[in-house]
């Protein structure tokens, strides 16, 4: 099937696609420099595209959940255990990503059926590519006249366009918009901000389901620097590079002997740094301004199984002398404290790197 000369043109093309309110950084991912064996990058590629389709998927399904609307294929008869997304948390939207995972990882187009109690049905049509077919009036290729072709008459029916083609083919994106209006008289051509504002028009409910969201995936997109160390390296590599030049010249500045203070103050912000980075891929709550203590405190649990109770211990004093150090009254560390501190900051550097170096165990997503 033929497609427009701007989709072709903006084939593989993810820049300028950053803090998504669907996607968050994820689209990114396709452009970030790997260090690694080109069987490896393969496999990693189809799990990111993988993901692409079930964010945009889950996405929907998360929307429609919170209006009562579930999916029905997870509630039919397919399933030993018929689940309804309607009652799913976000540890069940995490365990049962793999359903709404395509058996096709270069889909264009996919469908899901939603429906509620009141047994009210909608088909979403995604899609990531508009492809033509013939009208059967003007006998010209038309995009519109593909969908209508992928319509179902029995129930109600909405196109969700992946945010990539709505910004990167706007012509084609509108066009098609626009004549499915002529077409049908509704707006169903949606991108992914459209559609939950047609679905959500009170702006209170919209921006807390959308905050909520946000929450569920960080912590998909956790789930995957887990599985994939490779992009723990790659996505925070400048934030990492940075804090091993602190630390550097925190030892540096220590063994000057004169300059204790800044050698605290540096291995305190780059501890800070790290946990950050760990927050990234274990997120509880999504707030880019959480300070040492706060991701102290969301990440204990994490912090003592991963590396014990001492290393949390160690953390927590970093933090109060690195607030010893920046905040009046300011007490300044003698050699032995400024010695304790750095020494401490360098240990929690060198297990957080064995740590992220140990998660990486990709394995083979089966559906089930």
């Amino acid at each position: 099937m033929p497609i427009s000369r701007d989709q072709f043109e903006s084939l593989g093309d993810y820049s300028d696609l950053e803090q998504l309110h669907v996607y968050g950084d994820l689209l990114r991912l396709y452009s970030l420099e790997v260090h690694t064996t080109i069987d490896e990058a393969a496999s990693l590629f189809r799990d990111i595209r993988s993901l692409d389709g079930i964010i945009l998927t889950v996405y929907v399904s998360y929307v429609m959940g919170r209006l009562g609307f579930y999916s029905q294929l997870l509630a039919s008869e397919d399933f030993p255990e018929r689940q309804y997304t309607t009652e799913f948390k976000d540890s069940d939207w995490l365990e049962n990503l793999v359903l709404f995972e395509h058996e096709e990882v270069y889909q264009d187009e996919w469908e899901m059926y939603f429906e509620n109690e009141r047994n009210e049905k909608i088909k979403v049509i995604f899609v990531t590519l508009l492809l033509s077919d013939k009208d059967p009036i003007s006998g010209e290729y038309d995009e519109a006249a593909h969908l209508v072709n992928l319509f179902d008459e029995s129930c109600s029916n909405c196109v969700v366009v992946h945010p990539r083609l709505s910004r990167k083919a706007k012509q084609t994106f509108m066009k098609t918009k626009n004549r499915m209006k002529q077409k049908t008289g509704e707006d169903i051509v949606l991108s992914t901000g459209q559609f939950v504002s047609k679905f959500i028009p009170d702006e209170t409910k919209r921006k807390t389901v959308e905050a909520n969201w946000e929450v569920l995936r960080e912590k998909i997109l956790g789930m995957l620097q887990k599985e994939w160390q490779i992009l723990v390296y790659s996505i925070h590599d400048e934030q990492l590079s940075d804090i091993r030049t602190r630390l550097r010249k925190a030892r540096q500045k220590y063994e000057l002997g004169v300059e204790f203070e800044d050698s605290v103050k540096d291995a305190g912000i780059s501890c800070e740094g790290l946990l950050q980075i760990l927050h990234s891929i274990y997120p509880k709550k999504i707030d880019k301004r959480m300070d040492f203590n706060e991701l102290l405190c969301d990440l204990k649990e994490i912090i003592i199984e991963e590396f014990g109770e001492d290393i949390y211990q160690d953390l927590n004093l970093i933090r109060v002398w690195r607030n010893n150090v920046l905040h009046p009254p300011v007490t300044k560390p003698d050699a032995n404290i400024a010695l304790k501190i750095l020494s401490k900051a360098e240990l929690f550097h060198e297990l957080f790197h064995k740590k992220i170096k140990s998660v990486h165990v990709p394995q083979a997503r089966s559906r089930k």
